[in-house]
């Protein structure tokens, strides 16, 4: 009866080893935070007229946070934007009023999936000239201290 216990126990213990190692190499590669897909106007974009609505499409789902669009017409001077709305992956932000001919500086933080925040910003022009100069596009991924202490409580 020991013998047969023994092999049974050996059986399962390879078979655990076996699903283990399967699981392992045929796991998805864990996909880091939301990126930005596409924006409309698009980084660098001269247009013509100014656009109604701001819309941004991530790589997921986000979450908006409050007030972290930004619409800048110069160093300090913020525009009037509408209340986004979040669809499933595309953020859509409407312009208030009409902007005149200019550079302009859309600066967004959304929190991804995974809880992180991530944000950019997408230099657009309006008007005559050659392609907006308001700033680089820059993306960055940072947690909070109210993110970072909840993400923690989570993982423990």
């Amino acid at each position: 009866m020991s013998t047969d216990r023994r092999r049974r126990s050996v059986a399962a213990a390879a078979l655990a080893v076996l699903w283990l190692l399967l699981g392992v190499t045929l796991a998805a590669p864990a996909h880091a935070h939301a990126s930005l897909i596409s924006s409309d106007p698009a980084a660098g974009a001269r247009l013509s007229s100014a656009p109604a609505a701001v819309k941004l499409t991530f790589s997921e789902h986000v979450s908006l946070i409050r007030d972290a669009i930004t619409l800048l017409d110069g160093p300090t001077a913020v525009r009037d934007l509408g209340e986004p709305t979040n669809l499933d992956r595309t953020v859509i932000v409407p312009i208030n009023g009409t902007l005149p001919d200019g550079d302009y500086l859309l600066s967004y933080r959304v929190v991804s999936a995974d809880t992180h925040v991530v944000g950019g910003s997408i230099p657009f022009r309006i008007g005559a000239g050659g392609p907006a100069t308001a700033a680089a596009t820059k993306t960055f991924h940072a947690a909070g201290p109210g993110v970072r202490g909840a993400a923690g409580v989570a993982r423990w």
